[in-house]
């Protein structure tokens, strides 16, 4: 569900599409599985995962890579159409999620999807994982686009926003 969630930002078939916190590069199967034929770049700043995302098989038709790095440090670096990043937040404070949704901006030419953990579960958060309060994300999110979509329907444990940036200036 979350991959369907993040995937509706509007991925073209031939957009580049950068993964943040790719882990074993599950949305690239999920891409690939979906008829995606342009470029998918999966960062990951732990090098087992990306040395098993290197060693995994993945469909025909578009150029899959994998790069051991943080976002966060240059995300200039990452250009690419859409930039996704599912659960990153989860092992961050608040503070350094923020700083992560801004490279996430800073890494994208037109689009950004993220999940995060809700704290609209009522769930006992046992893990201790970070839960973000949704509208709070929201307000922080309008400081870098006032193009913005909150989705809180797909889970009831956490949430997406899609961040847009804005049309060039077709005058």
């Amino acid at each position: 569900m979350r991959f369907i969630a993040l995937a509706d930002i509007g991925i073209k078939p031939d957009d580049t599409v950068l993964d943040a916190g790719c882990g074993l590069g599950d949305f690239a199967t999920y891409l690939g599985d979906h008829d995606f034929q342009g470029r998918y770049i999966g960062v990951d700043a732990l090098p087992q995962m990306v040395e098993r995302a290197r060693r995994a098989r993945f469909a025909d038709g578009f150029d899959v890579r994998f790069e051991c790095a943080d976002i966060r440090d240059d995300p200039a670096r990452w250009q690419a159409d859409v930039v996704i990043a599912n659960g990153i937040l989860a092992m961050m404070t608040e503070e350094e999620a923020h700083e992560t949704i801004v490279s996430l901006f800073r890494a994208s030419r037109r689009a950004v999807a993220f999940t995060s953990l809700s704290i609209w579960d009522r769930s006992e958060n046992e893990e201790g994982f970070l839960r973000l309060d949704p509208l709070r994300t929201l307000d922080f999110c309008r400081t870098l686009s006032p193009r913005l979509l909150l989705r809180h329907e797909y889970f009831y444990s956490d949430f997406a926003i899609y961040m847009y940036r804005d049309l060039p200036d077709v005058n």
